[in-house]
């Protein structure tokens, strides 16, 4: 692939890039190099659209914590996603921290769970099945063991 040096055609691209979602600047760096730009070039449209704040690191990660609570996943496998994005630790460090504060992890775990147990528990496998299954669902999804624990077990009793 031959190396790029178009700044304008790097300032479209990444126009285009940001359009369709935010992006953290090692995810824009590591895109920039797959298309074959310059690493001149690459730092160069990283600065630009950093200035204009269409880059930052601190807003994608506060963008992708809510986006990803909604879904709802838990804290450790968001976490592992903003690593996987290149955003530094301290960043991630300090946001979860402060959304730990404001958001439930037990209500999110317990809905979460009561809606996947009304889906499965209809199927003719043993309960004990059931209950791993659902276990093993909730902690894929990134929430703490011991909660999960809890709330399979208070389900399971209950149905």
């Amino acid at each position: 692939m031959p190396v790029r040096n178009d700044l304008t055609y790097g300032r479209n691209y990444v126009f285009r890039l940001l359009s369709s979602r935010p992006r953290g600047e090692n995810e824009l760096r590591q895109r920039l190099a797959l298309k074959g730009f310059d690493p001149e070039i690459t730092e160069e449209l990283t600065n630009y659209f950093k200035k204009l704040n269409l880059i930052n690191d601190r807003e994608f990660a506060k963008g992708w914590i809510e986006n990803r609570l909604n879904k709802p996943l838990g804290f450790k496998a968001i976490i592992k996603e903003l690593r996987q994005k290149g955003i530094r630790e301290e960043i991630i460090a300090e946001l979860i921290e402060q959304k730990k504060a404001s958001f439930d992890e037990l209500t999110a775990v317990r809905e979460l769970a009561e809606k996947r147990w009304t889906r499965i528990k209809s199927s003719n496998k043993p309960k004990e099945s059931l209950k791993s299954q659902l276990y093993a669902y909730l902690v894929r999804r990134g929430f703490p063991s011991e909660i999960v624990y809890d709330t399979v077990n208070k389900i399971c009793a209950n149905a």
